[in-house]
């Protein structure tokens, strides 16, 4: 007879060691609280109450988010009534002091062009209302709306 003996089966709990060793570290800490002994504190420690020195209070902080918010609204306004131009053309063409017929006029206006026409004027468009100086392409407003236009 060949003996064949049973194979042992691991068994898994719960608890891991991690949380053992916690377990056992909040136990040493409560013991020592009873003693009046107490864990020292972390290096950069700073109790709840200690009063923070040069702080805003959060009424003067909500105003100054208000006025600079105010402030973007008007210029980002001011940048969309330049950007408004009601006669958008194809081709790059820009209605603005030329001297065109009706039927030329017909014939580069937006309504008349291809999707990809639009998609670029619109991408034009945006890209000028945030662009920080003239033929900005690099910012990353600039940049956003370059990518989500396309």
């Amino acid at each position: 007879g060949f003996d064949q003996t049973p194979q042992q089966t691991q068994t898994r709990s719960m608890v891991t060691k991690k949380r053992i060793h916690r377990q056992e570290k909040r136990k040493r800490w409560a013991e020592l609280a009873e003693k009046g002994i107490f864990p020292r504190k972390p290096q950069m420690y700073l109790d709840k109450d200690t009063p923070v020195k040069n702080a805003v209070p959060r009424e003067d902080r909500d105003a100054e988010s208000k006025r600079q918010d105010e402030v973007a609204a008007a210029e980002l306004n001011a940048k969309l009534e330049i950007v408004k131009e009601p006669n958008l053309m194809r081709f790059g063409f820009e209605a603005t002091g030329l001297v065109m017929s009706d039927r030329v006029r017909k014939l580069l206006d937006l309504h008349n062009g291809n999707q990809k026409d639009v998609v670029k004027s619109q991408k034009k468009r945006g890209m000028e209302m945030f662009e920080m100086r003239e033929g900005d392409t690099g910012s990353s407003a600039v940049q956003v709306i370059a990518l989500t236009t396309r």
